[in-house]
This record gives structure tokens, sequence and C-alpha cells, in this order.
């Protein structure tokens, strides 16, 4: 079974993960479990030990950094003001507000339902549009008194998904699975 373990690890590196690290992330983390296992997949898709702590650091240090609670929004508005920009990971909806002729996004636990989007990520994620996806946004602050409609000071950069319904076939057929020679 290890080496089965190795070879499923190399071929799909990154979308493999190990639920026994997601147990052990898990307590004390308030976060969806799918979140969890996006930062394992990406950060401790090994089965070398060492590189397996050195992940699981990242993954708690990343929680610690960039998840915020709905009830330390305050806090989080206030971060990406001082430091100008910052990485949270969120529930990302949107919604057209036609008296604006306007997208605005709303992050969840940042606590701010007029965060500007850039209407490319509402074509290429059309599920933003319908209940929201959770995803790895970059937020700058930029306070600007000639925006038409609603002023606000959060404008999102850019946007990696976590949490996306449909998979990408595509990619999966490219891929070639080893053969085993038992």
């Amino acid at each position: 079974m290890l080496e089965l373990d190795q070879k499923i690890g190399t071929v799909f590196a990154g979308r493999v993960v190990r639920k026994d690290l997601v147990r052990k992330v898990k307590v004390g983390a308030n976060v969806p479990v799918f979140v969890l296992e996006y930062l394992l997949g990406k950060y401790c898709a090994t089965d070398d030990p060492v590189a397996i702590d050195a992940g699981l650091r990242i993954v708690n240090t990343t929680l610690v950094e960039n998840f915020g609670r709905p009830d330390e929004s305050n806090k989080a508005q206030s971060l990406v003001r001082e430091k100008g920009r910052h990485t949270f990971i969120d529930k990302m909806k949107v919604r057209y507000l036609s008296e604006d002729d306007t997208y605005w996004a709303e992050l969840v636990n940042f606590g701010h339902r007029y965060v500007h989007v850039p209407e490319h990520y509402v074509r290429e994620y059309d599920r933003l549009l319908m209940g929201g996806i959770w995803a790895q946004v970059n937020i700058r602050h930029d306070y600007d008194e000639s925006v038409k409609g609603r002023r606000s000071p959060f404008w999102v950069e850019d946007i990696k998904p976590i949490q996306l319904a449909s998979s990408d076939l595509d990619e999966y057929r490219t891929w070639t699975l080893p053969v085993y020679h038992g």
C-alpha cells in the first residue's frame, strides 16, 4: 500500500490529502474542512516527515495570518488600511447592483459588502454570483473620491478559488498514470 500511496502522491501532486493531517490541524481551527484540505494538499503532499512538519507550520501560519473570524472584521479592515493590502481566506460573493451598474463583492468574514471586484473575475467564476466561493483573496486599500456610485476603499486585486464545484476534465485527461509492472 505504501508504494501505491507514493505513486498516487507523485501523479496527483497537490491533490492528495492525508485525512490524518486534517484531523491534526482541525483541532482548534474554526475553518471549513475543504479549506484545510486545500492548504494541506498544497503544502503537505508528501510522505517525507520533515517536509510534512514544515508544511504543517506553513498551514498553521497561513490560517493565523489569513483566516479572519467575523467578530474580527473591523480589525481585518484596519489591517488592510494600515498595510495597504493583505490576503485573506474568505467566502466571496458578488452581486450586481443596477443603480450603480456595478458588481460588488462581499467578503463574509471580512465583513464588508462593497468591495470593488474586476468584472473578469465575475465572468471567469460565475459561481461568485450564485452563492459565492471560498478563495484566497488579495485585497488592497485605495480610497478614491472620484469613483462613481458607492465609495469604498477596498479593491479585490486577485483571487485564487479554493472551492469550485466543477472539475477541469481536460486537465485530468492530460495526466498519465504510471503502468504497474508488479
